[in-house]
């Protein structure tokens, strides 16, 4: 799969080369030279035939445009790349030819490279989140007394931390980045097993031979062929996709805290970064936009490779091929937006003075929860609810600071005095867990 212009701005360089066309060839070779190995080894092919294969073996021998044209007609990219390895072997050593992919299938050879390939884009999705993670903790230990407004159903509500908030986002990640490495420790297994998944060509030495091509490629392996069983593989890509929601949502929140009427944060600042060809002005959260974009395709794409889950007998018609596209796309969203967050979260600016002007100028009427629970102290707690809505009514109806209002309504400061009413609207003394207890720094 070729690098491209629109596809490049969402991923990286390192996920795309990843599962580029070379690539593929690559982890499909790799697989072919060892198992020729494996067998050796097991006593099914001449050793001498196995170093002939093993040569041929040069990723660099084939020609990607050719294997990628020839493959529309074969139905898959593992038949004209085993006839091309069988020709360049049949050059040296003609009776080396005839053990070329011995035994195998093509679907061993595709789902041991995707394999393969899979492995290494866990990784790089993996250092991602280190960082990300990493990133996070900083911020919250620099914000654990920065007050801001929470806001539940898009409108104020009881004061948090910005702490808070990032601990939220950094837990989520957390819990993905665990799931993911369960899973891809189950998913990346290798795939061998020939026609139907039995080894018979292989004979007697077969589970030998697997046993051994899984060593050869660091791979584990699993009891049976699971050419039809696509269930792992689905719970690997199913937890990358959370993990892009979980981004998603990350990238959602700062995104409304960049507005310019919010102003309580803002993605790191670099040239041309987040300009408009039409408005000067602007700096848009291209960062969070990457994320965004991802988490609203990986969807789509996750729900195409479930359906798939549903394949034939012991080789999938449709099902398995719409597997070829879609698990890269996902792992390349995936690392777009990954990367797009460490970069935004690293270089965050968090605006506490907007923060602090924010939940100002809302007022005291986000502490209407308090008010109503220590006024439910003298009056049942409906009562005591409907003093405090009115109390609030009041307050925006005239323009008047709600401290006023209570004080001024004899069904209200009978119970509470003017430093009462003083001490419960601070938001600082209503923060609960989201400001461990400590001094404020």
């Amino acid at each position: 799969m070729p690098n491209d212009l629109l596809r490049g701005p969402s991923s990286t360089t390192e996920m795309l080369a990843v599962f580029d066309d070379r690539a593929l060839i690559e982890a499909m070779l790799a697989f072919e030279h060892a198992l020729a190995e494996s067998q050796a080894e097991c006593g099914i092919v001449p050793k001498e035939a196995a170093k002939v294969i093993g040569a041929m073996c040069d990723p660099t021998l084939y020609e990607v445009q050719t294997l990628a044209t020839r493959s529309k007609v074969a139905g898959t990219l593992a038949i004209p790349l085993v006839q091309d390895l069988t020709r360049k072997v049949a050059e040296s050593d003609t009776g080396a030819s005839a053990w070329v992919h011995f035994g195998a299938t093509s679907q061993d050879v595709l789902d041991t490279a995707l394999v393969l390939q899979l492995r290494t884009a866990v990784r790089l999705l993996e250092q991602h989140l280190e960082i990300l993670v990493e990133a996070l903790g900083v911020l919250i230990e620099a914000h654990t007394h920065t007050v801001m407004l929470g806001r539940t159903l898009m409108q104020p509500a009881t004061p948090i931390t910005f702490a808070h908030k990032a601990r939220g986002w950094q837990a989520a990640i957390v819990r993905g980045l665990d799931r993911m490495q369960a899973t891809a420790h189950d998913a990346l297994i290798l795939q061998l097993g020939g026609a139907t998944g039995t080894l018979a060509a292989m004979g007697p030495a077969g589970p030998e031979v697997r046993k051994n091509l899984g060593e050869r490629l660091n791979l584990p392996i699993a009891a049976e062929a699971w050419h039809a069983h696509r269930d792992r593989l689905v719970a690997l890509t199913s937890t990358v996709a959370i993990l892009v929601g979980t981004l998603g949502k990350m990238a959602r929140d700062i995104s409304l805290l960049m507005q310019g009427e919010v102003g309580e944060a803002f993605e790191p600042e670099a040239p041309g970064r987040g300009g408009s060809s039409a408005m000067p002005h602007k700096r848009n959260p291209v960062g969070c936009m990457v994320a965004l974009a991802a988490a609203t395709r990986v969807p789509g794409l996750l729900s195409s490779l479930l359906c798939a889950m549903v394949q034939e007998h012991e080789r999938a018609l449709g099902g398995w091929q719409a597997e070829w596209m879609i698990v890269p796309e996902i792992f390349e969203a995936a690392a777009g937006s990954f990367a797009a967050m460490c970069e935004v979260t690293q270089g965050l600016r968090v605006n506490d003075q907007a923060m602090e002007q924010n939940l100002a100028a809302v007022g005291a009427l986000v502490l209407s929860e308090r008010l109503s629970l220590r006024l439910a102290r003298h009056y049942d707690r409906a009562t005591a609810a409907q003093l405090i809505k009115e109390a609030c009514a009041d307050s925006i109806s005239q323009n008047q600071p709600l401290a006023e209002v209570l004080a001024g309504d004899v069904r209200i400061s009978a119970h509470l005095t003017a430093q009462e009413i003083a001490d419960l609207l601070n938001p600082n003394t209503y923060l609960g867990t989201a400001t461990p207890p400590g001094p404020k720094k």
